[in-house]
Parts: C-alpha cells; sequence; structure tokens
C-alpha cells in the first residue's frame, strides 16, 4: 500500500517539472492583430493559450476565466436516491470520512488570479443547505440546516504534455461545516490532479484523477448525547482520516462539441484513520462509480447531472442523483 502511495506521488512530481519545462513550446501561437489596445489584445492571447493547453470541455469549466480577475461560480445538489430523488437520506456509499449522508444544496463563490496563462491563485467560500426540499431539520443530523462551507485557497496549474492535458490544484481549506466541526475538522491541505488524453477523432477520452489529502482536526474523545444514540460518537477519532489518498480512472464519450457521457469509477481511495496507530494501515472505501451527461453551455459554463452507484451492488436504493454546474461570470 504505502509502495502504491509513493508511486502516485512520484508520478505528480515527475510531471510538474516536465511541465514547466513545456512551457515555451505549449504556448507558442501565431501572432494576433491587434483587436483594440493591449490590454484587449493580450487577453485574447491569453484565452488562446489557455484553449490550446486544455480543449476538453470539463475541464476547461473547471479551470475557469482567462480574464486578469475573475468571479466563478459552482453549483451542487446531491439529492437522495433513485428511489426517492428527494429524500432527505442521502445513502454514504462508499463508506467515506467527511461525508454528509443528508441531501443538500451547495453553492461557492471565488475569486481568481490568472498570474498567467497557466498559473493561478484563487479564494472562495460557500454556503450550504442541508435537506432544501424539506421545512424541518432532518432526522438524526446534528448540524445547522444553513451554514458557511468550508473556505478555501487554490493554486493551479494547466499544462499539456505530449496531449495530456492536466489541471494540478494545491487547495488548503478551514473547516467551518457545522456537522463536520462537531467532529474536530479543522482544516487540510489537498493536492488533485486531473488528466485525460483523446483518443484521436474517435470522440473517446481516457484519464484519471489521482489526489493526496492531509486533514488536521482539534479534538478527541466523544462528541453529542450519549442519550441520543444518532448523534452520539463514543470516540471521534473512528470518524477523522487524517490521510487520504486516491486514484480515479475517467472515460468519456464525445457527442458533439455541447453533448458528452462521462463516467468516473473511484476504484483506489484509501483513508488512514486516527483510531489506528498504525500509520502503514490504511482503510479501502467501497469502490463506486459515476455516469453523467455533461453539457458544456460555453468554455466556461459545463452542467453535469449525474449518478453514483456501487458496481458490485447495483440497486435503486443505493444508487445516488446529483446535478452540479461550474460558472465564471466574467
Amino acid at each position: 500500500m504505502i509502495i502504491f502511495f509513493h508511486y502516485i506521488a512520484f508520478l505528480i512530481t515527475l510531471s510538474m517539472p516536465a511541465a514547466f519545462a513545456e512551457t515555451d513550446a505549449i504556448l507558442e501561437v501565431e501572432d494576433e492583430p491587434a483587436i483594440t489596445v493591449g490590454a484587449l489584445n493580450f487577453q485574447s492571447r491569453r484565452a488562446n493559450d489557455v484553449d490550446n493547453i486544455i480543449t476538453n470541455k470539463l475541464l476547461r469549466a473547471e479551470s475557469g476565466s482567462t480574464s486578469i480577475w475573475s468571479v466563478g461560480t459552482s453549483l451542487e445538489y446531491a439529492g437522495g436516491n433513485l428511489r426517492k430523488p428527494l429524500s432527505e437520506d442521502r445513502p454514504n456509499i462508499a463508506s467515506t470520512t467527511a461525508t454528509t449522508d443528508k441531501a443538500f444544496l451547495d453553492g461557492q463563490a471565488d475569486v481568481k488570479y490568472n498570474i498567467s496563462s497557466q498559473h493561478s491563485l484563487s479564494a472562495g467560500i460557500g454556503v450550504r443547505w442541508i435537506t432544501p426540499f424539506s421545512s424541518e431539520r432532518p432526522r438524526g443530523y446534528d448540524g445547522k440546516r444553513v451554514d458557511v462551507a468550508n473556505p478555501f485557497l487554490n493554486y493551479q496549474l494547466l499544462y499539456n504534455l505530449g496531449g495530456l492535458q492536466s489541471v494540478l490544484q494545491v487547495q488548503p481549506t478551514i473547516y467551518t461545516e457545522s456537522n463536520l466541526t462537531r467532529l474536530g475538522y479543522h482544516s487540510s491541505l489537498l493536492v488533485n490532479q486531473d488528466s485525460v488524453i483523446e483518443l484521436g477523432d474517435s470522440g473517446f477520452t481516457l484519464g484519471f484523477s489521482v489526489w493526496a489529502q492531509y486533514v488536521r482536526y482539534d479534538k478527541e474523545g466523544s462528541s453529542g448525547d450519549p442519550n441520543d444514540p444518532d448523534n452520539y460518537t463514543a470516540d471521534v477519532r473512528t470518524e477523522q482520516a487524517d490521510y487520504i489518498f486516491g486514484l480515479s480512472p475517467v472515460l468519456e464519450y464525445m457527442f458533439n462539441d455541447t453533448f458528452n457521457l462521462r463516467t468516473v469509477l473511484y476504484l483506489y481511495n484509501y483513508e488512514h484513520m486516527r483510531s489506528e496507530p498504525d500509520r502503514t494501515t490504511y482503510a479501502k472505501d467501497t469502490i463506486t462509480q459515476s455516469f453523467g451527461l455533461g453539457i458544456s453551455i460555453t468554455p466556461v459554463i459545463f452542467l453535469y447531472p449525474n449518478i453514483q452507484f456501487v458496481p458490485e451492488d447495483i440497486r435503486d436504493d443505493l444508487t445516488n442523483v446529483g446535478i452540479s454546474a461550474d460558472i465564471s461570470v466574467f
């Protein structure tokens, strides 16, 4: 297991210098006639540079606007299962930590500064609404129904290495969601890379997501009322993972410039629980898969209705529904 983790980390480390070394070759574009004045011409060239590096519709939308300063938003509705899509309950089918097992609507906004065509910094914050289609707080949920959703900073690098389109992000986060802070969640540092490669003119795209995360906590011992078993945890460390890493293969098929089918197999997802004294012992999460229809409205507006299920146990009550949207305002 540790060898596998070191191998994934080695791949990320190996790819970064190559990405920087390739920068001049990637960004070579023909000079364009000036549109009006220097600022607009510079903006046009920046947009062309990014579009040459990242052509995948989802990665392009997630990478954000090419303006020097921009505002981006993302919306997500994580609903119930196929049997009851608007149910207040959302099964934790992967058995992962930091997962809210209630339906929620989440909206985030961030301000982004493009250092160059490939490098950017952003800062964002969100609002989460638990069970938005219900008038009451759901049973068995001990957090606030509406709360601030985990402010974050983000560094982003875009690069293209031999046709492998990649987005590397480093993201520190402060936890503010009430059901997580009750369990001692304080902050985290995530390193994530999404990479895809188009298979000629076949319409198919192969890719992967690889990530590693460290989570810091500020609580140990019990949490909640012992007389309320639904909201009581005898040892919060049993629900706290401090080291997490994973690898997920991705397959897409493009129908046209607007619509594509996309599936992600969450194949390797490992967590080290704080209650486990052996640092080399990791728990493997249940393998899950998502399948959805991607709708690219513009290069920076992307909708993704999808379902998530357990491939080895496909059932309507263990198949969750959701929809997400990535939008850059300007």
